[in-house]
């Protein structure tokens, strides 16, 4: 997106660009007074597996958990595309053209939740723990496995040295998730790297963390809700940033209620036992209900563009998906128009490839394959796939063209296309079966690669690094090309593209690299939507971000 009084392209993470509340326009927002006394109930669907969100890929990832409420992150790029620095004092950079050695100063007033002071071997431990092959950390390694070495140079400082440089270095460098290496205690496995990393995975942090946020870490009652509560010795509430208010965090108390029925949820939000909901299905947004004026005047409707597509993979190690063509045949098989009106309310648009579609990388000139189901059937005949024994079901080599279709349960609408879907690939001679599985072991079936295909989304960048997706190394176990996608020349574009600072050269690297996925349809790509909330009016302050939005800056003004 593009700054609205700038027209300037805003970068990626956090504070990336405002999209201010539409529910506020033309009213005041008072500051006023803080009540020091108010809670906030949070709807989130499906069990969450583990809080360490920031290292493990697996479970449902909850924005206000990653980085920002229990664990505090290192340096903030707000809308001006400036970074300030948080838990340190300042930033040096050697090498300002292409740097490759950052020096950061460290605060030496931020203290974890159990009381001791973050400090330098913070984060050494926590880079050390990424780039162990044996963390469930792979979907991060690769964004650090450029740097030489991270040093510390004395008590308040970190030396971070690139092997070459890196469009992203410093942000990475900067948003290093930072642990508490004392409560791993890792001189106990000198030596050991496995058991160090396996310690690691099955730490009790990860269901209880411990960070130097402005939440800590209160309860969690799996299958029901996690309570977060006021830190109220958060340090940078006595730092006096220039940035940050100092009465913040104005909420007492957080909980996330595990609810796996958005229906149910709506419920719960009516009759005042939850205070949000945040990923509303798009089948609810013109609820009757959900429009009366008796809701709108509790509720404000809230909905923001957040750069994230969903797709359906193929897995590339299964013989029906191999050829392209097949590919090509299963998208124009999904009738995507039909899908988006009857079941996401047009709550969005049909894109060809992953990158963002209001962003600069984006090539609007190629077209998503569109519901063509006679081009399907030429492209099957030309990739061998006929119904030889004459009962319908298409055949190559004496195999049934038939194969799996995964989703989760946490979402109404996936079960609805699933149906649109198997319906159009049975009058195109396939067999589809439908498997559903629940969520809180869906990120680990789709890990495992026990999938023929699977329908997915992920969250994209304006100007990000889609090295972690496409490239062949990331093929590896627990890495985020879990369709087994292999290209020579897309491998060559991502390792270009992270060593191009110049923004335009990037960016045509990355059309280039949207050519071919548009023509290999690794993917079938399917929306970009807006994601819809529903909170209650009672709160202020609300903003939303490209990653979501902040609770520390929500209240409840004092009566």
């Amino acid at each position: 997106n593009r700054d609205p009084e700038t027209f300037e392209w805003l970068p990626w993470i956090a504070y990336a660009w405002e999209v201010k509340d539409r529910g506020f326009i033309g009213k005041k927002i008072i500051e006023g007074y803080y009540d020091s006394t108010s809670s906030l109930f949070y709807e989130g669907q499906g069990e969450v597996t583990a809080l360490k969100t920031d290292f493990k890929a697996e479970g449902k990832n909850l924005y206000s958990l990653k980085g920002k409420t229990i664990h505090g992150k290192k340096e903030e790029i707000h809308s001006t595309a400036k970074i300030i620095p948080n838990q340190g004092k300042g930033i040096k950079v050697d090498k300002v053209e292409k740097s490759m050695v950052y020096l950061f100063y460290l605060r030496n007033d931020v203290y974890w939740h159990d009381g001791k002071r973050m400090i330098p071997e913070d984060i050494l431990f926590s880079y050390q723990m990424i780039m162990n092959p044996y963390t469930d950390a792979a979907h991060l390694r690769n964004y650090y496995q450029g740097i030489r070495k991270v040093s510390k140079i004395n008590d308040n400082t970190v030396e971070f040295v690139y092997e070459k440089p890196y469009f992203q270095s410093l942000s990475l460098c900067g948003g290093l998730p930072i642990l508490p290496k004392h409560r791993y205690n890792p001189e106990k496995f000198k030596g050991d790297e496995k058991g160090l990393g396996d310690y690691f995975n099955r730490h009790p942090d990860n269901w209880k963390p411990v960070g130097n946020g402005p939440f800590v870490f209160d309860e969690w009652k799996k299958g029901e809700r996690f309570t977060l509560k006021k830190n109220k010795n958060y340090w940078a509430s006595k730092a006096n940033l220039p940035y940050f208010k100092k009465e913040q965090p104005y909420l007492d108390e957080i909980q996330f209620v595990i609810i796996n029925n958005t229906n149910a949820a709506v419920k719960e939000l009516m009759n005042g036992n939850i205070d949000a909901i945040f990923e509303l299905e798009q089948s609810l947004w013109y609820d009757s209900r959900l429009l009366a004026k008796l809701f709108t005047d509790r509720f404000v409707r809230a909905d923001f563009l957040t750069p994230l597509y969903t797709y359906i993979g193929w897995n590339l190690e299964r013989t029906l998906f191999k050829d392209y063509r097949v590919r090509q045949a299963l998208s124009c098989l999904i009738p995507k128009e039909k899908i988006l009106k009857e079941i996401h309310q047009n709550l969005g648009e049909v894109v060809s490839g992953p990158f963002f579609v209001k962003g600069p990388v984006y090539d609007h000139s190629l077209t998503p394959y569109p519901y063509d189901p006679m081009k399907a059937r030429e492209l099957l005949k030309e990739a061998g796939w006929i119904d030889h024994d004459g009962d319908g079901i298409r055949d190559k080599d004496g195999v049934k063209f038939e194969f799996e279709y995964l989703i989760h349960n946490g979402r109404e609408y996936h079960q609805k296309i699933a149906d649109i879907m198997k319906e159009s690939m049975e009058e195109a001679g396939i067999i589809m079966n439908i498997r559903i599985i629940d969520w809180t072991i869906f990120s680990k079936t789709v890990s495992d690669r026990n999938f023929d295909s699977v329908r997915f989304a992920w969250g994209t960048g304006i100007d990000g690094d889609e090295y972690q997706v496409w490239h062949s190394s990331q093929i590896e176990q627990g890495g985020s090309n879990f369709i087994g996608f292999k290209n020579k020349r897309v491998d060559e574009i991502l390792e270009q593209a992270r060593v191009e600072f110049d923004p335009i050269k990037r960016w045509m690297l990355y059309r280039e690299m949207h050519h071919i996925l548009h023509k290999l349809q690794p993917y079938s790509f399917l929306f970009s939507f807006q994601t819809l909330g529903l909170y209650n009016r009672k709160f202020r302050g609300v903003k939303f971000y490209s990653g979501g939005y902040n609770l520390n800056e929500w209240y409840i003004e004092k009566e």
